[in-house]
């Protein structure tokens, strides 16, 4: 079994069942575990039918500058602060992905593993999946159209633009799907 200190591999450290804050060689912290946000979740779904018409979802989150993180279609609320102990930008990656049709899912950087990639908290960042779908689309593809975009992704609060360490990390799942049943003629 490894052991890694003061590297991304090692999550928690434990003396016993206690989870260890930090850890030093000599004067040199080389280990500090960061908070956690906890799991949220936003989903939105619609459905529509008929022979016109449409139908649209959209589910996201969004991190505001105040330190609140508010959802659109979230399941719970309100959601844990992302600075509940302090930070100033963020960085995300995708723990899992799916998509289907012409549904998308945007965010306000690109996905970062290692936290190359992050965002100054100086303005308010949204996380977003949406989805349609259409009598037309319905039509044109033999009377049921569907399509959706998923994402669960790991935020880090970071304490710095670049290097600094991660102060706390929270999971989001956001989630928007649409789908439409066309009831006239066939095409």
């Amino acid at each position: 079994m490894s052991i890694f200190l003061g590297t991304a591999a090692m999550q928690k450290a434990y003396i016993g069942s206690s989870e260890i804050e930090k850890i030093y060689q000599g004067t040199t912290e080389i280990y500090t575990s960061s908070y956690n946000l906890g799991t949220e979740s936003a989903v939105d779904s619609a459905d529509g039918f008929g022979e016109t018409g449409s139908v649209s979802s959209t589910a996201s989150f969004t991190f505001n500058t105040n330190g609140t993180v508010t959802a659109v279609s979230g399941d719970t609320s309100p959601y844990t602060n992302w600075n509940t102990v302090g930070g100033s930008h963020i960085s995300y990656r995708i723990v899992s992905s799916s998509t289907s049709g012409l549904a998308i899912f945007s965010a306000p950087m690109a996905a970062s593993n290692d936290g190359s990639v992050r965002v100054a908290m100086t303005s308010a960042r949204s996380f977003t999946a949406s989805a349609s779908a259409s009598a037309s689309q319905a039509a044109g593809s033999g009377g049921g159209y569907e399509e959706g975009a998923s994402r669960t992704i790991e935020v880090s609060v970071w304490n710095a633009a670049s290097g600094g360490k991660v102060v706390a990390k929270g999971t989001y799942t956001i989630s928007a799907s649409a789908s439409f049943a066309y009831t006239g003629e066939p095409l």
